[in-house]
């Protein structure tokens, strides 16, 4: 179905990363737990986005535990289609619901100015889900 992979901690005792490589269809992911740092990268119009984003959903509990007390979540994503916002914000969700164990998010979106369906999503995530959104033009900060 999709292919990720989990890294784990020199004991073995937990998942230090979550790694989704990048399809035509979907996004790149990377959750890495020990940083407080996620990242999704490309376009997402999986055929089973219900199925991509609740496994994405899932691992977002990594940070639940891990040491950061700050989750910077990097989005670099131009295209996603309806029920992959829909998806998406489902799990923008479950981040904000990080701050119920002390820990805040703070999210820096890159995008290319063109589309505005994503700064209409960056607004209904600090409206709705109070998510504070940076959006930064592609080749700002080296992008």
């Amino acid at each position: 179905m999709f292919a990720f992979l989990e890294l784990m901690d020199s004991k073995r005792t937990h998942i230090d990363t979550f790694f989704v490589e990048q399809s035509d269809r979907t996004p790149s992911v990377r959750f890495d737990y020990s940083s407080g740092e996620a990242e999704l990268k490309g376009v997402s119009l999986p055929e089973n986005a219900l199925a991509f984003y609740n496994m994405l959903i899932e691992k977002v509990g990594g940070f639940r535990d891990s040491e950061p007390s700050v989750v910077k979540i990097t989005v670099d994503m131009d295209y996603f289609n309806s029920i992959s916002s829909k998806c998406l914000y489902m799990l923008f969700k479950e981040f904000r619901n990080l701050i119920e164990t002390g820990k805040s998010t703070q999210v820096v979106w890159y995008h290319d100015g063109e589309n505005e369906s994503v700064e209409d999503f960056a607004l209904v995530l600090q409206d709705d889900l109070r998510i504070p959104v940076e959006l930064t033009h592609k080749g700002v900060s080296g992008n």
